[in-house]
């Protein structure tokens, strides 16, 4: 049996977000496509806290290359710079990264579940667009 973790003073089970990831990375290439990216509050069904957020990018970038739009390949992409990014600032401030999911083979959808502390999802969505508004000035790339 999963041994119980305590969250905001709330006793969880821990949960696999591996399908999760992949399943909104899918639902973000079939049905948010036309926003390129965005930020999705996943809440617990129980208690309706926020227990963590999911960042998904339909938007690759000229210098991202040919698809596959793999980010374990080419690391010097546009996109794979705001997650490194964002990721460094996560490892900074304590933030766990949940799982990692692209769709469809190709990669071109990019979803990242994150924890979210209650006190902090504010902190944690702004400093994602902080980081992304940051990495665009400072490499200057073609959207296509």
């Amino acid at each position: 049996m999963p041994r119980r973790q305590k969250q905001d003073g709330i006793r969880v089970l821990p949960y696999d977000w591996s399908e999760s990831a992949l399943e909104m990375a899918e639902s973000a290439h079939e049905d948010a496509f036309e926003s390129h990216r965005g930020l999705w509050r996943i809440d617990d069904q129980k208690t309706g806290r926020v227990v963590a957020l999911c960042y998904y990018n339909n938007h690759p970038y000229a210098d991202d290359g040919p698809a596959p739009y793999d980010l374990a390949t080419r690391p010097r992409g546009q996109r794979a710079r705001e997650i490194a990014a964002f990721r460094a600032w996560m490892a900074e401030h304590g933030i766990r990264e949940l799982a990692f999911a692209s769709y469809p083979d190709d990669g071109y959808t990019i979803a990242l579940i994150i924890e979210a502390p209650a006190d902090r999802v504010d902190e944690i969505e702004r400093q994602l667009e902080l980081t992304i508004d940051v990495v665009r000035i400072l490499h200057a790339v073609k959207s296509i």
